[in-house]
């Protein structure tokens, strides 16, 4: 039934997205009907604390996730069934309305598999202020001042109820070799640099430009090979005209048929047509479906 009217729902407002959404139906409410390894990221969005086998749940999320998958979890608390809107629903509609305590999820996922938890600290709301009381706060960190406890009691207000009875967490499966299929992950939490990009030549060539670079893993990821998997990694051209992304997407040149390891390097040498009037080339390394590196190079306009 639910997956009717999600349907339903998606077929008036979303007709675009219903022509990409493949429907599975669970024959148990707990198997899934995909091939193991099969998935990179799984997400539950208020659906794990409705769940009738949270084990059996989390078995199946650890077989079809691949090595590196990720299960993202947006859920209640470890008090949500005792609420008065939970007891509401479970008199009135019979549904199951589970506690979600971490200490008893994380053992069940690690026999499933997954490697690693992380928990979001958050607010349930942004904390908003009076201008009179923002102003100071933002000229306190321009100057490079620290906020004390009183300058955060309006964020640590919000973030007390989330830490009641808010759970948003990931579960995280590892091969043992981390790779650029996390590099996003690796790019949000180390200021190191993934790679670095050398122009050691570029010369006109009839149509176009003739350009060899160097390219460095300087970061702790392998480089997976270059292609159009996930976490494949490929030098991006990007299309600028002065500061302003004219075409992202420009164009890929390949860089290895074969995973570059951390601290290796790889020279490539490519063609590209001459771009027009005051147009020019950005370069960066791009790790497929995941995220561009961020260590950009400029070729001469």
């Amino acid at each position: 039934m639910v997956l009717r009217l999600a349907e339903d729902f998606a077929r008036r407002h979303e007709p675009d997205l219903l022509r990409r959404l493949t429907w599975l139906h669970s024959p148990d409410g707990v198997a899934i009907p995909l091939a193991d390894g099969s998935m990179d990221r799984a997400v539950m969005y208020g659906a794990f604390h409705h769940v009738h086998d949270q084990a059996g749940t989390l078995r199946e999320l650890g077989r079809v996730l691949g090595s590196t998958g990720r299960a993202v979890f947006i859920e209640p608390g470890p008090e949500h069934s005792r609420t008065a809107a939970s007891q509401a629903e479970m008199r009135n509609h019979g549904v199951i309305e589970n506690d979600v305590r971490l200490e008893e999820i994380w053992p069940l996922a690690q026999a499933a598999g997954f490697t690693e938890m992380e928990v979001a600290v958050g607010t349930a709301r942004v904390p908003f202020v009076p201008v009179a009381e923002f102003l100071p706060l933002a000229a306190r960190r321009r100057a490079r001042q620290p906020l004390d406890s009183n300058d955060l009691a309006p964020v640590i207000g919000q973030v007390n109820p989330f830490l009641d009875n808010t759970r948003h967490f990931v579960l995280i499966k590892s091969s043992g070799r981390a790779d650029t299929r996390e590099a996003r992950n690796a790019a949000l939490r180390s200021a190191a640099p993934l790679g670095a990009i050398l122009i050691r030549e570029v010369r006109a060539q009839e149509p176009g430009l003739a350009v060899q670079v160097e390219l460095r893993n300087t970061g702790a990821l392998e480089w997976r090979a270059s292609g159009g998997d996930r976490g494949a990694v490929n030098l991006g051209v990007q299309l600028m005209q002065g500061d302003t992304l004219v075409k992202r997407d420009f164009r890929r040149v390949p860089v290895a048929k074969a995973p570059t390891e951390p601290g290796g390097h790889r020279v490539l040498d490519f063609t590209l047509p001459a771009p027009g009037p005051g147009l020019r080339y950005r370069l960066d390394l791009v790790a497929e479906h995941v995220c561009w590196f961020e260590a950009p190079a400029d070729l001469p306009g």
